[in-house]
C-alpha cells in the first residue's frame, strides 16, 4: 500500500530518490502552508504561520519509508516523522502526507547552520527538475 511523502530537501532530487527508494512514484510539486524552511546543516522545517515550503509529493510503500527512516536518522533522533497537510499544485484540496522534521534536540544544537554547496546543489537540482520554486536557502553563490 502506498502512502504520501512530502520532500523539501535532498529527497526532491529524482536521482537521489531513485537510489534511496526505487519505484517510488513522483506525484509532482506540492506546497506545505504554515511552515518555513530552515538551514541546520540539512534542510528542516518549522511551524510558521506566514510562510510556506515548496516541495515534491512522492507515493511510497512501507519499504521506502523504512529506507527514508534510515536515511533521515530516525533511530538516532535526528529527524522525526510527522503527518502534515499539503496541497498539490493546481489543487484546492489538501492531502495528508508524511514529512520528516528535525527533533528538538538537534534544533537546540544547531539553530542555524548553512548547507554545504553539494547539499544545496542537490536540493536545487531536485527543485528545478520538478518545477518547484528554488528557495533562496538552496542558492549557491
Amino acid at each position: 500500500m502506498k502512502e504520501l511523502y512530502f520532500a523539501y530537501g535532498s529527497n526532491m532530487n529524482k536521482s537521489a530518490m531513485a537510489i534511496r527508494c526505487p519505484g517510488a512514484d513522483n506525484l509532482g510539486p506540492a506546497v506545505l502552508k504554515g511552515w518555513g524552511l530552515r538551514a541546520r546543516l540539512h534542510a528542516d522545517i518549522e511551524a510558521s504561520r506566514k510562510e510556506h515550503v515548496d516541495g515534491v509529493l512522492w507515493g511510497v510503500n512501507r519499504k521506502h519509508v523504512k529506507e527514508l527512516d534510515f536515511y533521515e536518522g530516525v533511530a538516532y533522533k535526528y529527524y522525526e516523522k510527522k503527518i502534515v497537510e499539503v496541497q498539490m499544485r493546481g489543487c484546492v484540496a489538501t492531502v495528508k502526507a508524511l514529512v520528516y522534521v528535525m527533533t528538538p534536540e538537534v534544533v537546540d544544537e544547531r539553530p542555524e547552520e548553512s548547507f554545504s554547496p553539494e547539499y544545496a546543489y542537490c536540493c536545487a537540482e531536485g527543485a528545478i527538475e520538478n518545477g518547484v520554486e528554488i528557495d533562496p536557502l538552496y542558492r549557491v553563490s
